[in-house]
């Protein structure tokens, strides 16, 4: 598959896992693609995806396993990845162009179990409020600029 995602897959409205990594899909990830409100699963790593990371147009409660990888996203670890998708247990956002702390809003995803950043642009402090991520067991952020 190559070319735009289009923004018509947010109407998808029993749409759970969506799988369309290694591929060669570019531009901007459409944020309507976390509207279906049942989303559980997100894997478009190794593709062209370019521009910031969106946001969840919504809470998605559902949502678990997150895989953003090897795409071209700049910008911020946005923090809404955290705070508006509440059952997140796995983060992938390796190989990345950020230019982002690792936002503080993290902690809130109490249930993530691995959480994946590895050359990705991170910079700055851990923070501390990662300390009550007690389910965490895989936290891998090497290749960043982190203090």
């Amino acid at each position: 598959l190559f070319g735009a995602l289009p923004a018509s897959f947010g109407a998808l409205s029993k749409l759970r896992k969506l799988f369309l990594a290694g591929n060669r899909l570019s531009g901007p990830l459409p944020p309507s693609v976390f509207a279906s409100g049942v989303l559980q699963w997100l894997f478009i790593s190794h593709n062209l995806f370019s521009g910031p990371m969106p946001c969840p147009t919504h809470d998605e409660p559902l949502l678990a396993k997150v895989d953003l990888s090897a795409n071209l996203f700049s910008g911020e670890l946005p923090a809404c990845l955290f705070s508006d998708a509440p059952n997140l247990q796995e983060l992938h956002v390796s190989y990345l162009a950020l230019d982002s702390p690792i936002p503080k809003e993290m902690a809130q995803a109490t249930e993530l179990t691995d959480f994946y950043a590895d050359h990705s642009g991170l910079h700055g402090e851990i923070p501390e409020e990662l300390a009550c991520l007690t389910n965490l067991e895989d936290f891998v952020v090497s290749r960043n600029r982190l203090s």
